[in-house]
C-alpha cells in the first residue's frame, strides 16, 4: 500500500461586515497529490488545484515544512476573473466594416 496524506486548514476573516473563508489543502494517495486553494466571499466559490511536484511530496512523507507551498495557487486565485462575467470586445475607434 502507498503513501497517503490528507491536511485541510481553514482561515476565516470579516473584514467591513464581509466573511472571507480561505480553505488550504493537500491530498496525497499512492505517489501522486495535489494542493486546494478554496476560497468563499459573499457567497461566491472560487477554487484552484494544482499537482504536487515529487520533491514536494517527499518533503511532505519526511513531515518538512515548505514556504510558500500554496502560493502558486493564490497567485491563479487572484489574477483569474470570475467565471460569471463575459468580456465584451470594445469597438474601435475609426475602424469601419463594410
Amino acid at each position: 500500500m502507498g503513501f497517503r496524506y490528507h491536511s485541510t486548514q481553514m482561515h476565516e476573516v470579516v473584514e467591513n461586515g464581509v466573511r472571507k473563508v480561505k480553505k488550504n489543502s493537500v491530498n496525497i494517495n499512492n505517489g501522486q497529490g495535489t494542493k486546494t486553494v478554496e476560497t468563499v466571499e459573499n457567497g461566491k466559490t472560487r477554487k484552484v488545484t494544482h499537482k504536487l511536484n515529487n520533491s514536494e511530496i517527499k518533503k511532505i512523507a519526511k513531515n518538512q515544512f515548505i514556504p510558500g507551498l500554496f502560493k502558486s495557487c493564490t497567485d491563479c486565485l487572484n489574477t483569474r476573473s470570475p467565471s460569471n462575467t463575459t468580456r465584451r470586445n470594445s469597438k474601435k475607434k475609426g475602424s469601419s466594416r463594410k
